[in-house]
This record gives structure tokens, C-alpha cells and sequence, in this order.
């Protein structure tokens, strides 16, 4: 895990903080929805998918295609059972935001 440099640039420190953000969303990412076993809460998850937007937004030229914020969504896995919702998802919003826009 990268370390903060309280005296360094701060584009490194961004950078660093960045880097470990990508790393930590992919690792609970594939826990959650490969393995189906969550590492972390709904709420922290998008606080740091928050965090990593605001970096990113920061630093434009930063943004890969790899990163989280550019997922989109992967193929369906096998072992899940297909689920009808009683109700419509017609927006699916992140578990802090409490916007009415989604």
C-alpha cells in the first residue's frame, strides 16, 4: 500500500491516494460480485468511489480505462440466480446518495 508523503508534492500524495483507491475498489469489487461474499459495506464503498471520482476529476490526464469509475458492468455470472423485482429499478442509486437525480 502506498504511503502519504506529508512533505512530498502533493500530486504524488494524489497520486498515491489515487492508486491505493483503484486497488482497494477493484479488490471489493470482484468480492462482491464475483465472490458474492462483500469485504466491506455498500457505504464505504461508494465513499472511496466518491473519493476516487473527485481524484479523477482533479486530474483528468489520470483517468484509464481500468479504473472503477470506468466500469460499465461485466457479464453475468452463472452461479446467481436470475431475480424478478416485485418492483420496477427504475433508478439504481448508490446507497449514500440521497439525490433525487441518482
Amino acid at each position: 500500500m502506498a504511503t502519504l508523503d506529508l512533505f512530498a508534492d502533493p500530486d504524488a500524495n494524489d497520486r498515491a491516494r489515487l492508486d491505493a483507491l483503484r486497488a482497494n475498489l477493484h479488490h471489493y469489487a470482484h468480492h462482491y460480485y464475483v465472490l458474492d461474499a462483500p469485504v466491506v459495506p455498500d457505504a464505504e464503498y461508494d465513499r472511496l468511489f466518491v473519493e476516487l471520482q473527485a481524484l479523477e476529476a482533479a486530474h483528468p490526464d489520470w483517468v484509464t480505462p481500468d479504473s472503477p469509475t470506468q466500469r460499465v458492468g461485466g457479464k453475468p455470472l452463472g452461479q446467481f440466480a436470475s431475480v424478478r423485482h416485485a418492483v420496477p429499478m427504475l433508478s439504481i442509486r448508490t446507497e449514500t446518495d440521497t439525490e433525487s437525480t441518482g
